[in-house]
């Protein structure tokens, strides 16, 4: 059994240093941190302050609000059955130091229903609290997921992580909110584990007197898992409901989302008729009643979503038509388990339109001038760069902070050191966390102001998720993203590259420059000139960023040979 080991607390610590009064990220001096946020959203993460050990049937206790999702025990004839595990391990911790209050059988089973971090991160300790080779059982497929996470785009993603969930906002004091569809998690230890059992169709199994049937469909990812307690008619449904406005796409961007195999999911949700269901995330349904109106309503307003805008994209509507002109029914509107307190609809949409379309939606895309162009005619039509800056002002002083970060954003396109552009740049986020019911645009908003303020550095924040991300991938994949970090702009012309690698003495294949591309082939595409051999540990750091090719170089981290200058000039590179 394999178990990742990472310490994210690292990751944060650096926060949790400064020392940052609210009003550092207010733009008005006497803007509170309760008036950043919108008096909904505020009542409807208040339901996540509360840890709670909720028993919803015999035998079977939620885990609710102890981490950013919920898990459960069920209890067996001599031990429990664990499913999920939370994303760090305090909150699974906590919640077994209440639960030993009444119970001391250890886990006899894990299952995860999916690859997402906030489901698995307490995977480690729930095996130390297990007995030995406990089974973990997984969906098929389980690490696909991951590894898409893991890949050349992994920093990029961990970005939009972290800034959507805010966890920097966090240890700086900043985040009253919640971060997304529960409470923000304790920060600590992060441990996954290899499931040791895969299921790739509906299964009935029995663990320790207890029968169950695990049921695999789509939900927020390809690879999730419903498990159904028949006898107790309870249904652990993993993320295919979570109080709010479904995340039918996700502007994290995930290529294999699928909302149609969320539809059927649902559908087969409600042909179990539960008496309860415990979520991945939000509210626990309680009663049948509750239970069949909360999945109908979802699948009713995932199947329209997404039925409304092929619809319109097949009559030939734009992307910005069908964003200005979708509306939800009156009935699925005022829904109070379906408001946008996730993701906002408009994001939704244009990712629906995306996935199916390109961003080709009419043909202005294709003749309109680039951004940056357009924001200099935008700033020369308006009469110039004061005009922009009143205009802008003027739009935050109407309540209207959206038009007022275009303005801005259009100058800083055109000169990123504007101070007063950046300042209003800043307020409008403000502004718009203030008045947001999405906690998600929220803690984007806020996290790039407190970035731009230079109050955080979330690439430094970032090195141990992407150390976590490196450990399933090969050496070779690890040296293949590199690529992403080249800077073809800075080759001279001319210049040629041939360096062999090495990972821990064992060959891995060859860096080679030439013209204005970076490659890395696994065969010999050159004569090398020199080579270099590296530790997967420093692979790894230099991959996370928490080290840099010219230092490894100069610490003896990487042993060189041959023409040293190529090889610093090749960690110049890709600096």
């Amino acid at each position: 059994m394999t178990i990742y080991s990472m310490f994210w607390k690292s990751s944060l610590i650096a926060l949790s240093a400064i020392s940052l009064h609210a009003a550092a990220l207010a733009a008005p001096a006497d803007q509170t941190q309760d008036n950043l946020i919108n008096k909904d959203l505020l009542d409807f993460n208040k339901q996540f302050r509360q840890p709670q050990l909720v028993t919803v049937a015999p035998g079977v206790t939620a885990a609710f609000a102890y981490s950013y999702s919920n898990f459960t025990f069920i209890e067996g004839k001599t031990g429990l059955i664990l499913v999920d595990t939370g994303w760090f391990e305090p909150g699974l911790a906590n919640a077994l130091a209440e639960l030993r209050r009444t119970t001391r059988k250890p886990i006899v089973a894990i299952i995860i229903t999916h690859n997402h971090e906030d489901h698995t991160g307490g995977g480690g300790l729930a095996v130390e609290s297990a007995v030995p080779d406990v089974p973990i059982y997984a969906p098929a497929n389980f690490d696909l997921q991951r590894k898409y996470d893991a890949g050349p785009t992994r920093l990029l993603i961990q970005r939009r992580n972290f800034a959507q969930t805010g966890l920097p906002l966090a240890a700086i004091g900043q985040q009253t909110a919640g971060a997304s569809v529960g409470p923000i998690p304790e920060i600590g230890v992060r441990r996954e584990v290899v499931p040791t059992i895969m299921v790739g169709a509906p299964t009935d199994i029995e663990i320790d007197g207890v029968k169950l049937r695990l049921i695999p469909g789509g939900s927020d990812v390809s690879e999730n898992m419903m498990v159904w307690y028949p006898e107790r008619r309870v249904l652990m449904s993993a993320d295919i409901v979570g109080g709010i406005y479904p995340y039918i796409e996700t502007p994290r961007y995930e290529p294999r989302r699928d909302p149609r195999a969320l539809v059927e999911t649902l559908s087969a949700a409600l042909a179990l008729r539960p008496q309860v269901v415990i979520p991945g995330h939000g509210r626990l349904l309680r009663g049948e009643d509750d239970a069949r109106k909360t999945l109908e309503a979802n699948r009713e307003v995932v199947e329209y979503t997404v039925d409304q805008v092929e619809r319109r994209l097949l009559e030939g509507q734009s992307a910005e038509e069908i964003v200005h002109g979708f509306h939800l029914p009156p009935h699925l509107a005022s829904n109070p388990d379906l408001q946008p307190y996730y993701h906002t609809i408009d994001w939704v949409l244009r990712g629906l339109i995306s996935k199916r379309v390109g961003y080709y939606s009419e043909l202005l895309d294709l003749v309109r001038a680039d951004g940056v162009t357009e924001a200099g005619e935008l700033v020369e039509l308006a009469g110039g760069r004061p005009a922009v800056i009143d205009a802008a002002r003027a739009a935050l002083t109407r309540d209207n902070p959206r038009w007022a970060a275009r303005l801005a954003r259009s100058l800083l396109y055109l000169n990123k050191e504007d101070a007063e552009a950046k300042s209003l740049w800043q307020d409008s986020l403000l502004a718009i966390a203030a008045e947001t019911k999405s906690v998600n645009e929220r803690n984007y908003a806020l996290t790039e102001v407190a970035e731009s303020k230079g109050v955080i550095n979330l690439d430094r924040q970032l090195v141990a998720g992407m150390a976590e991300g490196a450990a399933s991938l090969s050496n070779a994949a690890l040296l293949f993203a590199f690529k992403t970090r080249f800077r073809a702009e800075d080759v001279k012309d001319g210049e040629n590259l041939c360096i062999a690698v090495a990972v821990g003495g064992a060959p891995e294949g060859f860096f080679q420059v030439a013209g204005s591309t970076l490659r890395f082939a696994s065969s010999d595409p050159c004569r090398p000139a020199a080579s270099v051999d590296l530790p997967r540990k420093t692979l790894v750091a230099l991959y996370a960023k928490s080290t840099d090719w010219r230092t490894a170089v100069d610490r003896g981290e990487v042993r060189a040979s041959g023409d040293r200058q190529q090889i610093l000039r090749l960690a110049q590179l890709l600096s």
